[in-house]
């Protein structure tokens, strides 16, 4: 099954999960889409590692323009 969310895509985080740094409601922008289905939320003013989430966990809000090569 092919992800919805793409890297640069902008989402909002709707489900906490217990292993990200990231709070319900927080904004960021979408890096390392892994194979396995979980992606890097990045969140200005949040710590860079244990932000990962699963399409399920985050509501679409802007995708990205980039074209994938």
């Amino acid at each position: 099954m092919e992800l919805k969310i793409k890297n640069g895509d902008t989402v909002r985080i709707i489900t906490k999960n217990g292993s990200s740094n990231n709070e319900f409601g927080d904004i960021g922008t979408v890096e390392n889409v892994e194979v396995g289905g979980s992606f890097r939320v990045s969140v200005k003013g949040r710590r860079q590692f244990g932000n990962y989430h699963i399409e399920e966990e985050v509501e679409l809000i802007k995708q990205s323009t980039e074209q994938k090569l």
